[in-house]
């Protein structure tokens, strides 16, 4: 699992769009409230706002009515290789 905090002053839409290298695994992520980590995640701790789950690539998410905050885009290989990728998070106020 990869983490990544973001935060934004301002209310939107917010796309994220996730790629990844081999077709043959299967990437899927969510946008957790707040901080979230590895420990946070084992324990159910994270506040998930919404999720990604096909195995569709490039896996995309469209929030229409995102507020203002602070979050974590957590990122799940469920794959059976090692994977590398990208990740983009645009808000439009």
């Amino acid at each position: 699992m990869a983490f990544f905090p973001f935060s934004t002053s301002r209310s939107g839409r917010l796309e994220i769009t996730v790629d990844w290298t081999f077709a043959s695994n299967d990437l899927d992520f969510g946008v957790a409230r707040g901080a979230c980590d590895l420990a946070m995640v084992a324990t159910d701790q994270c506040v998930e706002v919404a999720s990604a789950e096909s195995t569709t690539k490039p896996e995309r998410l469209s929030l229409p009515s995102f507020q203002a905050g602070a979050y974590t885009l957590v990122i799940a290989n469920l794959g059976s290789g090692n994977e590398s990728g990208t990740y983009q998070v645009i808000l439009q106020p």
